[in-house]
């Protein structure tokens, strides 16, 4: 009786041992070897590498792989397999319009057919930015904004012409040379007026729009030979917070002509912390000694314009500021380049 007992220990020892030898050893460890960490939104994500166990590498391993976008949600879940050499690859698919910033990539061993009871899941992550594919054919929403002030007597036509410029250097409004003219006049009607309102409230498209900005400037109408002979001044910055607590993230950009003035944009992705009584400044440095405000901020977040005028010496106030007049205190800053 004892002599059995002692032989069904010595089994149940063995096993045992077997199943735990079995665990420790059967560890297949996925190692990435993909070299592009940046692509744009449309494209495919490709994660390539190989399966090591025992620094060899091991064939029919499954893998799960999985992409999380910058809001911290899962797009991608999927499982691939490891090819007779130990290889695997896959595609993640980033539409057009998913959210720019970094992702979070996993891909994580399930191991081999045999070993999945008793293997231990080893992974490797991976950071990977999405950047956003700018379409050169749509007009920016702040041209939309400058028109629509223009149509309301808020800015002047120089202003509005300023805008005209933007869209001609950019290529969105192409203008033939033999249109413009010197003999042009510098009164603008008014009727071009209601168009551009009717344009800004949607009842005509971009085209259509277009087409008349580009029709008014060939027959004379619209003057445009001064704003091409012009020198157009580009700047642009990315926001930083003044610290932990106001934070303001996003773009800033300003395009600007001196005998015009010109714009001053925060992007889609412009947010800032929530206070009372935020103002845009444009400043020579970020106490907001020297300054000049461009008005209250429109928006907490996302895409929103403010004019400039042509006496505004960007050389000298090349920061914008985020800054709350109730309590005299910086919100964030973008340094203009």
């Amino acid at each position: 009786m004892i002599k059995s007992i002692l032989v069904i220990l010595v089994i149940l020892f063995s096993s045992n041992v077997m199943i735990l030898d079995s665990y420790q050893t059967h560890i297949s460890a996925p190692i990435i070897t993909s070299d592009q960490f940046s692509y744009k939104a449309g494209e495919d994500i490709i994660i390539s590498g190989w399966v090591n166990y025992n620094d060899e590498p091991t064939s029919d391993v499954l893998l799960r792989v999985t992409a999380t976008n910058p809001n911290g949600i899962k797009i991608f879940d999927e499982y691939t397999i490891s090819n007779t050499n130990g290889e695997f690859s896959i595609s993640i698919p980033i539409p057009v319009d998913e959210q720019t910033g970094n992702y979070f990539l996993q891909v994580i061993s399930q191991c081999r057919e045999i070993h999945r009871q008793v293997c231990t899941h080893q992974y490797e992550s991976l950071s990977i930015s999405v950047e956003g594919v700018p379409n050169q054919n749509t007009i920016p929403e702040w041209i939309k904004n400058n028109v629509k002030w223009w149509a309301d007597g808020i800015i002047d036509d120089k202003q509005f012409v300023g805008g005209i410029e933007f869209l001609i250097n950019q290529g969105i409004l192409v203008v033939p040379p033999t249109a413009i003219s010197d003999d042009q006049s510098d009164e603008i009607p008014d009727w071009i007026k209601n168009n551009g309102k009717w344009w800004a409230e949607g009842i005509i498209s971009d085209d259509e729009f277009l087409n008349n900005i580009q029709f008014l400037i060939a027959n004379g109408i619209l003057s445009v030979s001064s704003v091409l002979d012009s020198e157009l001044q580009t700047f642009a910055g990315k926001f930083n917070d003044a610290d932990f607590v106001h934070r303001v993230s996003g773009t800033a950009s300003i395009e600007f002509t001196p005998d015009r003035g010109g714009t001053l944009h925060f992007d889609e992705n412009f947010e800032t912390t929530h206070g009372p009584d935020l103002h845009v400044y444009l400043a020579t440095d970020t106490s907001a000694n020297d300054f000049v405000s461009v008005g209250q901020i429109e928006s907490f977040g996302g895409e929103q314009s403010y004019s400039i005028s042509s006496d505004v010496d960007l050389e000298k106030y090349d920061n914008v500021l985020i800054w709350c007049e109730a309590f005299s205190m910086l919100f964030g800053h973008a340094e203009l380049k």
